[in-house]
C-alpha cells in the first residue's frame, strides 16, 4: 500500500550509545560472563588444568634429566665463555706440550682424556696447482715425517691394535678434487661392505667386538678434505685460500655414536682449523714454542642429539601451541550457545548493540587468556622450560600478546559458521590438536630452513605455531650462535610472524562481524551482502545533505510491488476502519499511538518438501498508549510471527511497523530502547539466579542510576511474586516461575510498549491467574500487545481484541462488542452417572431451554449450545437450587 506520507514519521537519528549507558552495558556483560564462568566449574577446571599439564609435560623431562648432567672439569684448564644451549658442542684446546681437546655435549660426561687431540684424525689434501705453492704446502705422513706447512702441524703418537705406531694428524695427497671425491666414495663402499660383513653386531652399545668393528670403519674414511686453491708466502705477505670439505665419515661417526662418543660433523671443521692454524704459526716461525692459550667454539648442528634441555625445548615446541590454542573452543562454544538459545537476540531486544556485544566479549575473553597465560608463564619459569628461560623476554612476550588477540578474532570468525553448541565444541577441539600439531610438523619437515610462504601464514594458528617453531629453532641453532633476543628481531622472521598476527586480528574480526550479519540464521534479521556499500553511500549522502526518498509502504506479490485502494479489501468493517486509521497521516504523527502496523506481510519461503507459507497478509493495526491489545487466534494464525517481527527477530516480507515512531526497518535499535519482550518460550541462562537476570537486563537498558539498580531489582521481583526465589538459579525454578521471571524481564527499564507472546501457555490455572494479575497491574502505565489463543485470557486482560485467522485480521473490537456481535449464546455442559441419567438430563435441558440442541455426548458429558435469547439465568439457578438434593 503506497503512502508517501509515511515519511512524516521517520526519525533520522544516529545509532549511538551514551557513555553512561555504555558503561552500564560493560558492567552488565562482564558481571554476567564472570558469574557464568564461576558457575561452570568443569569448564574453568579444564581451562586451567589442561594447559598446566601440557607445560608440566614440556618442562618436567628437563628437571628429571638435570641431575644427570655434569659440569666442565675443574683441573686448572682455562675455559672460555660458553652458552649451555640445548645442542651446543664445546671444543677446547690446551698448549703444545699437553694438548687437550675437551668435547662437551649435554648428553655425555666430561673427561680430561676422553678426547685428546691425539685421537685418530687424518685428511685428504689437494695441493695448489702452482708447483712452488704445492712445495711450500708440503706433506705429512703417518710415520711422523713431513715438510712444509703440513709438516709443521703438531703430531701426536697414536697406537691401536688395528693401526699401530701411527702419528696424527697425517695428510694423504690427492691430485685433484675429483680424485678426492672418488677416494671418499671408495672408502664409503668399504664402510658398506664392513656393515654387511658384521651383520648383527650392535654398533651403538659399546663392547669389545663393536669397538673393533667400529674402529675398522673409523679408520677407512678421512675426517676431512682440504682443497688448497692458493698458498703463497713472502717476507711481507702470507696468503692462504683453502676449502674444507666434511666427509661422510663425519656423519658415520655421528650416527654410529655410542656412550662416551657424541661427535657432531662440524666438530671436525673446528679441529682442522685449529690444527692448520698451529701449523701456520710454526711454519712462519720454526722456533715458536710459546704456550697457546685455550679458546672455545660453539657449534650448532641442524640435527642435534637430544639432551635434557634440548628435550625440554623440543617438547615445548609441540605442547605450548596446544596449551595456548585450547581456549579457542571455549570462546566459540560461548558465542554459539548464546546465539542458539536466542540469548543474543534477547539482549539486542533489551537494548544491547552488536558493536558492544563483540567488544565486551573480546575484552572478557582476553582477560581469561591473560589469566591462563600468566599460569603458563609461571610454570614455564618454575620448570625452566627453554621456550621462556632461554629466549629474550620481549620475543616470546610479543608472540603471546599478539596471539591472544588473533585467537579471539579467529574464534569470532569460526563462531559464525556454527549454529549448534555441540558441533561448536567438538570440531574446534579436534582442530586444535590437528592444526597445532600438524603445522608444527610442517615447519619441522617442510619449512625448516626457508621462510614460510604467505599462503601458509593466512590462518592464525599457523602463524602462531610458526613463531613458536622459530623460537625453538633459535634455542637449538640460534641466529646463528644463540637463541633469539630482542636485538635479533629486525633480522628475524619473527617480525613477519608478528605482522601476520596483527593482520589476523583486524581481518578476522571484521570478517566475523560481516558474516554474522549476512549469513543465514534461524533467529534475527539478515543483512544484504552489500550492506557496507549501501551504508557508506547513505553516509556520503547524509554528509552532503541529501535526504533519502520517503519510505513507501507497499505490498509485494511474487517480488513485484503493487498498490490498491483501501476499499479494495473485502474485509470486516471494523478491520477496514483499523486499516484506514493505520494509514491516517494524523495518526502517523500522534505521540499517543505507540504501535502502528502498516500492511505487514510475511511469507516464509519453501523449505524441503514444504511449500511457501503466508503467515501474515496485509496486516494493519494501531495501538494507543495505555491500551492492552490482544491478538487472538489458533496455532499458526500468525500471532507469534507478528511479535517476532516487531522485536526484530525476523524481517517482514513487505510493509513496515512503527514503535513509538521508529521504523522497524530502519530504526530497530531505537525500537529496542522503548520495547519490552516476553517470548513464547523462556530465554534464560540456567546458571544465573532470578536477581542476577534482572540486574543484568536493568544494566543493559542503561536508564537507571547505579544507586537505583538494586532497588529496581527488588521492585521487579516483588511485582512478579518471586521474593522467595530471588537467589535461586533458573534451573531450579518451575515453569510458572520461569514465565513470571520472563515477564519481569520484559517490564524492566520502563518500556513504552511490551510484547507478551502467549505468556500463560501450558501453565496451570492458579499460575495463570497470578500472571493475569501481574499484567493487569502493568496495564495502567504501559501499552501491551498480548498474543493468546485463550478467549478467557483476552477477555480478562485486553481493552481490544483482534482475531487472526491464517494471517488475516478477521474481526476487531472490545471484548463486549465482539461477544454481542459474534456470540451465538452459551455452551452448557452436564455430567451424568449412567445412560438413564443422560436421558433424564437431555429431557430436562430441552424442556428448560426449547432452543437448545444436543451438540455432543462423551463419557456421560452432554454439551448443549443454548441461544442467548433462550437462556434465562435467573429461573435456571432457582430451579437448580430447588432440585440440588435430587441430582440428575
Amino acid at each position: 500500500m503506497a503512502n508517501p506520507m509515511e515519511a512524516a514519521n521517520v526519525r533520522v537519528e544516529p545509532v549511538a550509545v551514551s557513555h553512561n549507558k555504555y558503561r552500564a552495558q560493560v558492567r552488565a556483560m562482564f558481571f554476567k560472563q564472570a558469574t557464568l564462568q564461576s558457575r561452570q566449574r568443569f569448564t574453568v577446571a579444564c581451562q586451567v588444568i589442561f594447559p598446566a599439564l601440557l607445560i608440566i609435560g614440556a618442562g618436567l623431562p628437563y628437571l628429571l634429566l638435570k641431575p644427570l648432567m655434569v659440569t666442565p672439569p675443574n683441573d686448572g684448564t682455562p675455559w672460555g665463555s660458553h652458552y649451555g644451549g640445548g645442542n651446543s658442542r664445546w671444543i677446547e684446546w690446551g698448549n703444545d706440550n699437553n694438548e687437550h681437546c675437551y668435547l662437551r655435549t649435554d648428553s655425555t660426561n666430561w673427561s680430561s682424556s676422553a678426547y685428546s687431540c691425539s685421537s685418530w684424525n687424518w685428511a685428504m689434501v689437494v695441493p695448489p696447482s702452482d708447483p712452488t705453492e704445492a712445495a711450500a704446502l708440503g706433506a705429512a705422513f703417518s710415520n711422523g715425517t713431513g715438510y712444509g706447512l703440513l709438516g709443521s702441524v703438531p703430531k701426536y703418537f697414536y697406537s691401536h691394535p688395528l693401526r699401530p705406531n701411527a702419528t696424527v694428524p697425517f695428510y694423504q695427497t690427492m691430485s685433484s678434487a675429483n680424485d678426492l671425491d672418488n677416494e671418499v666414495l671408495k672408502a664409503l663402499g668399504n664402510v658398506g661392505n664392513q656393515v654387511q660383513t658384521d651383520n648383527g653386531v650392535n654398533w651403538v652399545v659399546l663392547n669389545s667386538t663393536a669397538w673393533l668393528h667400529e674402529k675398522e670403519v673409523y679408520y677407512t674414511m678421512p675426517t676431512s678434505g682440504l682443497i688448497f686453491n692458493r698458498f703463497a708466502t713472502t717476507p711481507a705477505t702470507f696468503e692462504v685460500d683453502v676449502t674444507i670439505q666434511l666427509t661422510l665419515k663425519n656423519m658415520a661417526d655421528w650416527l654410529l655414536a655410542y656412550p662416551g662418543r657424541n661427535i657432531a660433523p662440524y666438530e671436525y671443521f673446528a679441529w682442522n682449523l685449529h690444527q692448520l692454524s698451529r701449523g701456520v704459526i710454526r711454519y712462519l716461525d720454526p722456533t715458536f714454542n710459546t704456550t697457546i692459550e685455550s679458546g672455545s667454539v660453539d657449534i650448532f648442528t641442524p640435527w642435534p642429539k637430544f639432551s635434557g634441555k634440548a628435550l625440554a625445548a623440543f617438547l615445548g615446541a609441540w605442547l605450548i601451541p596446544i596449551a595456548l590454542c585450547f581456549l579457542s573452543p571455549v570462546y566459540i562454544y560461548t558465542l554459539v550457545y548464546e546465539k542458539n538459545q536466542r540469548l543474543v537476540e534477547m539482549m539486542k531486544i533489551m537494548g544491547l548493540t552488536m558493536a558492544s556485544y563483540w567488544l565486551i566479549n573480546y575484552l572478557f575473553f582476553y582477560v581469561i587468556y591473560v589469566g591462563v597465560v600468566a599460569l603458563v608463564i609461571a610454570l614455564g619459569y618454575a620448570l625452566e622450560v627453554a621456550f621462556f628461560v632461554d629466549t629474550g623476554f620481549i620475543v616470546w612476550f610479543l608472540l603471546l600478546f599478539l596471539w591472544g588477540h588473533a585467537q579471539i578474532a579467529m574464534s569470532f570468525f569460526m563462531s559464525t559458521w556454527f549454529s549448534k553448541p555441540r558441533p561448536a565444541t567438538i570440531i574446534p577441539f579436534f582442530l586444535v590438536f590437528v592444526l597445532a600439531g600438524g603445522s608444527m610438523a610442517v615447519n619441522i619437515f617442510v619449512f625448516k630452513v626457508d621462510p614460510a610462504p604467505a599462503a601458509y601464514m593466512l590462518w592464525p594458528t599457523f602463524s602462531f605455531v610458526r613463531g613458536v617453531y622459530l623460537i625453538s629453532v633459535g634455542i637449538y641453532n640460534g641466529p646463528p650462535l644463540h637463541p633469539i633476543y630482542a636485538a635479533d628481531l629486525p633480522h628475524s622472521e619473527m617480525q613477519t610472524v608478528y605482522g601476520w598476527l596483527v593482520g589476523h586480528t583486524f581481518v578476522y574480526s571484521l570478517l566475523a562481524i560481516y558474516l554474522d550479519m549476512v549469513l543465514p540464521r534461524e533467529h534475527g534479521v539478515r543483512e544484504s551482502p552489500f550492506f557496507p556499500i549501501k551504508r557508506l553511500l547513505a553516509f556520503i549522502r547524509a554528509r552532503r545533505g541529501v535526504r533519502d526518498a520517503p519510505i513507501q509502504v507497499q505490498q509485494k506479490s511474487d517480488q513485484v510491488a503493487w498498490s490498491v485502494p483501501l476499499d479494495a479489501f473485502k474485509e470486516d468493517a471494523d478491520c477496514a476502519e483499523e486499516r484506514r486509521r493505520a494509514h491516517d497521516p494524523a495518526v502517523a504523527v500522534d505521540p499517543d499511538i505507540l504501535l502502528r502496523v502498516v500492511d505487514v506481510n510475511k511469507t516464509f519461503p519453501p523449505s524441503g518438501n514444504k511449500s511457501s507459507k503466508t503467515a501474515l497478509e496485509s496486516l494493519c493495526l494501531a495501538v494507543e498508549k495505555g491500551e492492552c491489545f490482544g491478538l487472538l487466534g489458533p496455532n499458526g494464525a500468525g500471532k507469534s510471527t507478528l511479535a517476532t517481527i516487531l522485536c526484530g527477530l525476523i524481517a517482514p516480507t513487505s510493509g513496515d511497523a512503527f514503535v513509538a515512531g521508529y521504523s522497524i526497518r530502519g530504526r530497530m535499535y531505537k525500537v529496542h530502547q522503548v520495547l519490552g519482550y516476553c517470548p513464547q518460550h523462556d530465554v534464560l541462562w540456567e546458571d544465573l539466579t532470578v536477581e542476577e537476570h534482572l540486574l543484568f537486563y536493568i544494566r543493559l537498558k542503561g536508564n537507571a542510576a547505579y544507586s537505583d539498580e538494586r532497588r529496581m531489582v527488588h521492585e521487579a521481583i516483588v511485582s512478579v511474586n518471586l521474593s522467595d526465589k530471588s537467589k535461586a538459579q533458573v534451573r531450579t525454578l518451575s515453569g510458572g516461575q520461569k514465565r513470571r521471571l520472563s515477564i519481569a524481564i520484559a517490564l524492566v527499564g520502563s518500556p513504552k510498549l511490551v510484547l507478551l507472546d502467549e505468556p500463560t501457555t501450558g501453565l496451570d490455572p492458579e499460575t495463570r491467574r497470578e500472571i493475569w494479575n501481574i499484567i493487569s497491574e502493568q496495564k495502567a502505565t504501559k501499552s501491551i500487545v498480548l498474543t493468546t489463543h485463550n478467549m478467557e485470557e483476552a477477555d480478562v486482560l485486553c481493552n481490544r481484541i483482534g482475531i487472526l485467522s491464517k494471517g488475516v485480521l478477521t474481526c476487531l473490537g472490545t471484548p463486549l462488542y465482539l461477544k454481542n456481535r459474534y456470540g451465538k449464546g452459551y455452551h452448557l455442559s452436564i455430567t451424568t452417572r449412567d445412560l438413564k441419567a443422560e436421558e433424564q438430563a437431555r429431557n430436562y435441558i430441552m424442556r428448560l431451554f426449547p432452543g437448545a440442541e444436543l451438540e455432543s455426548t462423551y463419557s456421560g458429558v452432554l454439551s448443549f449450545p443454548v441461544p442467548r435469547d433462550d437462556l434465562k439465568l435467573g429461573p435456571f439457578f432457582v430451579d437448580r437450587s430447588r432440585k440440588k438434593q435430587r441430582p440428575v
